[in-house]
């Protein structure tokens, strides 16, 4: 079992801080990636990195000394992170699904709901509700937080507060989850009527861009299933600690640990600006070895759709960038 979480913390690492340094420097690099929407994505990378690099390496130390050398202040740290980290990172993902919604489905006021006054009070709306949590694990946290032996980690005492748990999980899991999905399901109704309406009219236009609607689909699968992989944890912290397996527990923070894991592969292959940027990095690693990578087409993320007509202005089509 040691050896088994070391190789799984080890993977998960290396993946993780490599994909995640990777995003964050294309998005800052490259000009045409400096949009809003991606302002998002960059600091749900730059989260996730912080959870692979600072609390992934806490889970490995504790299997590696069966958790006998703990601090009371070290636990108290972890404990805080565990719960400002995991709790941003799923307020970033409801976000970028809200902007892509607007993005999409609203889109003559996207500029208008993600000005930069708007966009300040976001990141400042995710502080606060971290805020409001750890607080009370600050001023009582003898009591409130824990070393879980079969997290591998520090947490609030999940079975001692039972109206903390479920408020804590319903915020800060349940909520961004739900808006997430429901953004993701607009999105997609969205796109399928907008296609039917220009089979209507415009049938070449529908064969150019069936491959950006595969996109979408598959994009909104996986993204789907990157949230759901946060639900086992969400269980572990409402149900009582003999109703579920200490495996299912393990496993359930080792998929959070996934999640953040996944960023760069979400985020990257599956939008084409990035990904254009991705190949042309492995080419200069290509060169550098003697090798020559072949670099595909320019990758377009945006389809072409009809929407309903908006007074004063003509937008019979619109690029939506996904």
């Amino acid at each position: 079992m040691r050896i088994s979480i070391t190789v799984v913390c080890s993977v998960l690492m290396i993946f993780g801080i490599l994909g995640n340094i990777i995003i964050i420097l294309t998005i800052i690099k490259n000009k045409k990636l400096r949009v809003m929407m991606n302002v998002f994505v960059a600091s749900l990378a730059f989260i996730d990195l912080l959870i692979i690099s600072c609390l992934l390496p806490f889970n490995l130390y504790t299997v590696l000394t069966n958790g006998e050398y703990v601090s009371k202040t070290l636990c108290k740290i972890n404990g805080i992170m565990v719960h400002v980290l995991f709790t941003s990172s799923l307020q970033y993902v409801m976000v970028i699904s809200i902007s892509r919604y607007v993005k999409i489905c609203h889109p003559q006021n996207f500029i208008s709901v993600f000005s930069p006054g708007n966009t300040v009070f976001i990141y400042v709306y995710c502080m606060l509700l971290n805020l409001a949590f750890v607080l009370p694990l600050v001023f009582d946290f003898e009591e409130n937080v824990i070393f879980d032996r079969s997290l591998h980690m520090c947490i609030f005492s999940r079975y001692e507060s039972k109206m903390y748990s479920w408020v804590f999980v319903t915020s800060c899991l349940f909520i961004p989850v739900g808006v997430t999905i429901v953004c993701y399901m607009r999105t997609y109704h969205i796109v399928i009527k907008s296609r039917r309406r220009i089979h209507l009219n415009y049938v070449h236009t529908v064969n150019r861009n069936s491959d950006k609607l595969a996109s979408i689909r598959l994009q909104f699968c996986v993204l789907i299933a990157y949230l759901l992989l946060y639900i086992p944890f969400g269980l572990t912290c409402l149900l009582n600690k003999e109703t579920l397996p200490d495996i299912f527990h393990t496993i359930s923070v080792y998929l959070v640990y996934a999640c953040s894991t996944m960023n760069a592969l979400l985020y990257g292959l599956f939008n084409g600006n990035i990904r254009s940027v991705y190949f042309k990095l492995f080419k200069r690693l290509k060169r550098r070895h003697g090798q020559v990578l072949p670099i595909p087409r320019q990758a377009s993320n945006s389809i072409f759709v009809n929407v309903l007509p908006i007074p004063g202005r003509n937008m019979d089509e619109i690029r939506l960038e996904i």
